[in-house]
């Protein structure tokens, strides 16, 4: 059961052994709500089943009081955020540009290049997100190309439909 492989941040394969056939069948609820829910966001549609398990092992899920900055304009960039619940309020040069609301992401731009972040994000209600590190997802990347092109591919196709209203947010 390869969807096992990793549950939780700290439970793996080892830990599901333990598990009651109860706590084992919520973790696999779990684990299936959470590639469904994947596979509504934009930036990760068209992805393989096997695609979406990887994804998932590599994703931590993380609930984030409002009003907490998630990161800054100029922090080094290594994360892309997928919101699952709540509203995020996005600024750049301290100037509110948007806002989100869930089944939405964010960081891409620094995720991809490892640039500075280019615009601010601060919740504006208590939110649940999933955090994708950089490096594993580029070490997923290096064995699966085709994962790479769907994810890469999505991403710009999102941002060629930002309006060029938003400053120091790149317009392709």
């Amino acid at each position: 059961m390869e969807f096992l492989k990793t549950i939780t941040r700290d439970q793996t394969i080892n830990d599901i052994e333990l598990l009651t056939d109860k706590e084992r069948w919520a973790a696999i609820q779990d684990f299936k709500q959470k590639i469904n829910f994947f596979k509504k966001i934009n930036v990760l549609r068209g992805l393989t089943n096997k695609q979406y398990i990887k994804l998932c092992n590599i994703s931590f899920e993380k609930t984030i009081p409002s009003h907490e900055i998630i990161y800054k304009q100029g922090d080094k960039s290594n994360t892309l955020y997928i919101l699952k619940e709540g509203h995020i309020k996005i600024y750049s040069n301290n100037a509110h540009i948007t806002d989100l609301s869930a089944i939405n992401f964010f960081g891409e731009i620094g995720f991809l290049s490892g640039a500075p972040r280019m615009i601010s994000a601060i919740t504006s209600t208590n939110c649940k997100i999933f955090e994708i590190n950089r490096t594993n997802i580029f070490t997923l990347f290096k064995h699966d190309d085709v994962f790479m092109n769907n994810i890469i591919l999505n991403i710009l196709n999102e941002l060629s439909k930002l309006p060029p209203k938003y400053p120091g947010v790149l317009n392709i």
